[in-house]
Parts: C-alpha cells; structure tokens; sequence
C-alpha cells in the first residue's frame, strides 16, 4: 500500500510538471511569433492545461497530508510554513533576476520574464493548495458527520470552479464577484471549526499564533506579487488567475486570520486550563492508588461510558475474557451481540490480535474483508485491548459512522481511562482474592477442627499396646481412625481413606464415623459391617465419591482377630513366636462403589489368632505412596521390612522408626497425601 501511495503521488508530480511545461511552452511560442503571422493556440487547450495543473498539485497534497499519522498540530502549521518559505525564497531570487534583466541586453525579456512568471504562479499554487489540506486537517478536527458533509459539498465546489476556467472571466467582471463572495462567506463559517486549539498549551499557542502570522504574511506577499506582476509583464495564460485559486487564497486567509485571533484571545486562560488539567491529573492519579472498588462489573461500566462519552462514539462494546478466552461480561450500546461477534470475526480473518494490540481503522470498509461490513452504519473504529496487572482481560471497541472519526489526543485520553480501570481492576481482584482466601481460611480451619474431633483418643488397654500417627498432607485430610471398645472387652478398630479434599473430606469422615459408631454397638463380623456401613453410606455419598476402609474386631477372650477390608491396603501382621511378617491380604471393594445389594460377594473376612507379642500394622496408601526426588515410591516391601526389623520395640517406637525410614526416603519432598499409621501390640 505504500508503494502504491508513493506511485500515485509520483504520477501527480509529473503530470504536473508536464503541463506546466506545455503551458509555459505555448506561452513562448506566442510571444515569439510575428505579430504579422501569429500562431493561434484555442483557448480550451490553454485551459486544459492550466487546469490539468491545478488539479495535480492539489491531488498530491491531498494524498501527502491525508496520509500523514503522527504530525501534531504545531507540525502541521510548520510544514505549511516551510513550504510558503520556499515560494517567497524562489520570489525572492526571481525579484532580483527581473532587476538584472531591465539592466541588461536581452533580445527578447518579455519570454523570460513569463517564464518567470509562470515559476511564480506555480510556487504560490503550492502554496495555496499546501495550506488548504493542512487546514482542512484542522477543520476535521473532532469532526461530526454534518461537518464532514458540510466540507465535501465545500471541497467538491472549489473543484467545481476549475471549469469556470474554459470561460474567459476577468477579474473585474459582476458574474466573478457574484460566484467568490458566496465562497468567502462559506469560508468564514467553516474557518470557526477550531476545535483543536483547546487541546494547545500555553507555549504551543504561542508558536501557533508565530507561525499563522507568518503565513498570514506569506500570502499577502503572494498576493502582491500577482497583483504586481499581473499589469506589468505580457503574457497569454494566468495560472492563478482563475476563481479557483482565489477561493482558496480566500479560505486560506480568512481560516489563518481566525485562528490566529482566536489563539490571540485564549492566551490569558491558557495557564488557568492547564492548571486544572494538571489538577485532574492529580486527583486521577491519586484514584488509581485509593480506589478498592469490590465490584468488577462497576468498573467496566464506568470505564465504558468514560471512553463511549469522551469520542462520542456512535456505538460500541467492551467484553471480558476469562482465563479459558470464554466471554464472562459483555457490554454494547447501540450495536447487537450479532454485530459484534460479525466485526470481530472480520477483524479476526484480517490477522488483526483485538486481545493483544489497540487498532484504528479509520475506514472500515477498506480493512481486510472489510466487505462483510458494509451493511453496518459504521465507517471507523477504534480497538484497545485490557490488561490486569499484565493479564489479558478483555477488549472494548467504539464504533463512529464518520471516517477516520478518531484523533490521537482522544485515543491516548482513552487510554488513560483503561489505564486507571486496569488498576481499579487488579485492586478489586485482589481484595475479592483476599477475602476468598479469607473464606477459604475459616472453612478450612472449621474443616480441621471438625477432623480433630472426629478422630479419637486412644485409650489404655491392658491387653494391646496401640499407637496412632496421623499427618495431611493439607490443612485437612482425608485419612480416617476410630477405635471402639464394647461391653463384652471386644474392641473394634477402622482406619480409612475418604475420598474428596479440605470440607468435603471432613463431611464424608463425619458420615463414616457416624456409621461406624452405629454399627460398632451391633457387634457385627467385619464383613456384614462392611456390607451395612456400604448400604448406609451409598445413600449420602455423592456420584464419584467413595472409601477405603479396613475394619476388625479384636475378641481377647478367644484370642482371636477378625479382619475385612473394603479397597484399602492390607494390614501386616508380624509373629513374634517365629519373627516372621507377612501382609493379610482377602478381597474387598470400596464402599460406595458398588451401591447395590451385590456388595457382599466382593467382601472376604479372615480370622487370625493372635499371640503376645504379636504386632499389627495399619496404614494408608500416603505411606506406600510416599516418593523421593526420582519420583520412586517407597512401596509395601520397604514398609514390611522396616515394620520387620523394629516389631520388638513398643508401638510409639516402632511408628517412629517408621516415620524416619520414611522422611530419609523422601528427603526434602513435601508430602503428597495424608500419612496415617496404627501399630497394635499384643500384650
């Protein structure tokens, strides 16, 4: 595309150069022919090219100064100077030729004097139309759809006037006069759109109103020069002698004038304006670090109808993305969801990141697949993406049915107001952080304190020496112990895994105590109490939730020992008679599982006799699970044999043996799950 530009502008150049040559050139060879057998040249060609031109010259400086991005508005007015300057340097040189020539013997100065002339009348073309686009910059300014109507019809009829030049009209003529002074009056209307001169500080006034009266001065002296040299020098063809060209003088006087008067007048409240805007600076910059507003919802709200108001957009959007890019919050004023999800998808085909990078389009209908557009009222946009704290959060886009209807100085004003949003944003998100953690806080600790009651003190028995270990891996775990001792000095023992974390855990522990408290006083063999406490607990634990448990009953009368497990790890019974140890392994599933009256065919009780001496162990897969740095789990074996080697110390020592072999296993790797280990020693 900017090679395309450049070529265009090229073409203006040339074409120009070649008509003022050809215009030039017919008016050589007019005034070098005899007066006797003088050549006739129609008029309508002279025109032709005048007009040619005319037209050129303006063309490239629309396209030059249209295209321009970045210059502010004291550059503008400085381009617009150093290309006057130019045209008064090349009057000035050619001043001084004229005075060489009446000294000197030229056989014919009256061609050279029209060429020069001619150079003249090209520099103040330049001129004039150099400053009619910068001005029309300025104009444009902020600009509504009725001015930028109003400006068209203004622009279309100047170049209207060009035709006017195939109709030989003197200067002095009633139909000239009738046709500029309309133009005149237009033009003073159209001069009082000066809305950018608010956006001026005191210092850029100052040189605004320096270089206005420069050029005020430039193009009095322009036209002096064509008022000079028009009655004094012959010539067949008057480049700026045309309504055109005097339109425009016109426009460019009267729109100079006015700003320059108006500049004039706002100096006294410049320093009070930037007083204020400094105050608000201050009080926006004191907002960004005080405001905690709670509610996200209200700050996008607020920071739409900031931005919406402030370009007084037509219509628009703002949208937040969650962490998966899902849409949680959308904002439209006078456009659909529809018209959005269109424009973006546009946009989106165009390799444009609206999540990544702000975009302007200043006509939409020229963006990529900007066809599918054309239905809509809408011919700019503007994109800004959201950041929280560096995160993606969103987008908001405004919508104007003017072209090119964004101008930089609101574009950074409304990133300003995302700017303050973003940190009124990460301060609400980090209080409702806060106060989540807060909550989580107190559910835990209330999640931990429950877990401690529901797990009881071992009491002393005369018959068994018991110790019990218990550590989450969390703030609350899921790892469960009870013991019971009945009426008849039986005593029945659980330790088991509940499925689910933190609260969750602790309700099904609840549950499970519960039941098997209830079901402890019926004195039932481990696997009917396995098949009862399955029936009682599928009814209140949720889908996907289960347990892990193993459960016996100690009869010391008998001697006897009654284990079923129900999914969990199988306990290690150690011989002291023989110092042999050995895993008691039978079937069984979790409860919770199966939730049908087929249970009890995956339940298996087994019936050991026991000893003095004799030591059992009960634990969880926390222990077995446990892994060092290589990711290596510690393993039943290495469980057994470390229970093996210390089955003759008491049940503290051996549980403590147990603990060490395992913290020098896995170093320093914070644990992964819940430890939980019960040693009973037989007496």
């Amino acid at each position: 595309m900017h090679n395309n530009k450049k070529n265009i502008s090229r073409g203006y150049i040339a074409l120009a150069i070649l008509a003022w040559i050809s215009i030039s050139g017919i008016e050589i060879i007019q005034l070098m022919s005899d007066t006797s057998l003088p050549i006739y040249i129609p008029n309508v060609l002279k025109s032709v090219c005048v007009n040619i031109f005319l037209v050129s010259v303006m063309l490239f400086f629309k396209l030059e100064i249209g295209t321009i991005q970045h210059l502010n508005f004291r550059e503008l007015l400085w381009k617009t100077f150093l290309t006057s300057a130019v045209g008064i340097l090349v009057i000035t040189l050619i001043k001084l030729a004229f005075s060489y020539i009446d000294d000197a013997l030229i056989e014919n100065p009256h061609i050279v004097k029209s060429v020069f002339y001619n150079i003249n009348a090209a520099s103040a073309t330049i001129f004039l139309a150099n400053s009619f686009y910068v001005f029309k910059r300025l104009v444009l300014y902020q600009k509504t759809r009725r001015l930028q109507k109003i400006w068209s019809f203004f622009e279309t009829c100047i170049y209207g006037l060009i035709l006017l030049n195939f109709l030989e009209i003197s200067h002095f003529n009633s139909i000239f006069i009738w046709i500029a002074a309309p133009f005149a009056f237009w033009s003073i209307i159209i001069s009082f759109n000066l809305r950018w001169i608010p956006y001026l500080n005191f210092n850029q006034k100052w040189q605004c109103i320096l270089l206005l009266f420069l050029i005020m001065a430039i193009s009095i002296i322009f036209f002096d020069f064509y008022w000079d040299y028009e009655h004094n020098i012959a010539h067949t063809i008057d480049i700026t002698q045309n309504l055109f060209s005097l339109n425009i003088f016109i426009f460019t006087f009267l729109y100079c004038l006015i700003s320059f008067l108006v500049l004039l007048f706002n100096l006294p409240t410049s320093s009070v304006f930037e007083q204020k805007f400094e105050e608000v600076l201050g009080f926006q910059k004191m907002s960004q670090t005080i405001q905690l507003e709670k509610d996200e919802t209200k700050i996008y709200n607020v920071l739409f109808k900031s931005c919406f108001n402030t370009v007084a957009a037509n219509a628009g959007w703002l949208e937040i993305i969650d962490e998966k890019w899902n849409i949680s919050n959308l904002i439209t004023e006078s456009v659909t969801r529809d018209v959005v999800f269109k424009i973006k998808t546009t946009l989106r085909k165009g390799g444009i990141k609206i999540y990544s990078e702000s975009y302007l389009a200043k006509n939409l209908a020229k963006v990529a697949h900007g066809e599918e557009l054309k239905y809509f009222p809408f011919n700019s946009l503007l994109t800004i993406p959201l950041y929280s704290n560096g995160e993606r959060i969103g987008s908001i886009g405004l919508l104007k049915n003017v072209k090119d209807g964004f101008d930089k100085e609101i574009i950074d004003i409304i990133k300003t107001y995302i700017a303050q949003a973003s940190v009124s944003i990460h301060n609400s998100r980090l209080m409702n952080k806060a106060l989540d953690n807060e909550r989580n806080r107190v559910k835990l600790s209330v999640a931990r304190t429950m877990q401690q009651r529901l797990l009881p003190k071992i009491v002393d028995n005369k018959n068994i020496d018991i110790a019990v270990y218990y550590e989450p891996a969390e703030e609350v775990g899921g790892d469960y112990y009870d013991y019971v001792e009945s009426h008849n000095k039986t005593v029945s023992i659980a330790v088991g895994d509940v499925s689910g974390k933190s609260t969750s855990a602790a309700f099904n522990m609840a549950q499970l105590k519960g039941v098997f408290h209830t079901l402890a006083d019926f004195e039932l063999a481990p696997d009917n109490f396995l098949c009862y406490a399955n029936r009682a607990l599928s009814k209140c634990l949720e889908k996907g939730s289960f347990v892990t448990l193993i459960v016996l009953h100690i009869d010391f009368h008998r001697k006897m020992l009654q284990i079923a497990r129900a999914g969990h790890c199988p306990a290690i019974l150690h011989r002291a008679e023989t110092d042999t140890t050995d895993f008691i392994e039978q079937e069984g599933m979790g409860l919770g599982v199966i939730r049908t009256a087929h249970y009890e065919n995956f339940v298996e009780k087994v019936s050991i006799p026991f000893k003095s001496g004799d030591s059992l162990l009960l634990y969880t897969d926390g222990i077995t699970e446990a892994r060092d740095n290589k990711l290596e789990e510690f393993g039943y074996e290495n469980l057994k044999e470390v229970f093996h080697k210390n089955a003759k110390c008491n049940s503290e020592e051996i549980i403590t043996k147990i603990r060490n072999e395992v913290s020098k296993f896995t170093g320093n790797r914070a644990a992964e799950d819940d430890y939980t280990m019960m040693v009973i020693k037989f007496n």
